[in-house]
């Protein structure tokens, strides 16, 4: 699957080689209409934001949960071990949450079908 970056790039060199190519447009127009396209395809492609073009963001937040994830786990053995009987909430509410959070982050966008 291509990411919004790469589809957003093809978009404006497709227009980029209609203009060059296009024999009724004397070049100085070209070369202004080319260099326009440029700036808006710079434009588009700030507006998708890093989610749109950086795939690290997931990478980083997928580690992230994954170690507040074993974390809760290795905490929650810890405290078993200890004797500690009843587990505090928030310790329970941090792994479920992350759980959660990674599931969301890695269940597939239903508008991207």
């Amino acid at each position: 699957m291509e990411r919004s970056r790469a589809i957003t790039e093809k978009a404006f060199a497709d227009v980029e080689n209609r203009i060059r190519n296009n024999p009724n447009i004397d070049e100085k127009e070209k070369a202004r209409l080319i260099e326009e396209v440029q700036k808006d395809k710079d434009d588009a492609i700030k507006q998708l934001g890093p989610l749109g073009w950086d795939a690290w963001i997931y990478r980083i937040a997928i580690l992230v949960l994954g170690m507040a994830v074993i974390g809760a786990i290795v905490g929650t053995i810890w405290l078993t071990l200890r004797g500690v009987t009843e587990l505090p909430a928030i310790l329970l509410a941090l792994g479920s949450a992350s759980v959660g959070a990674i599931a969301g982050l890695l269940t597939p966008n239903p508008g991207n079908r």
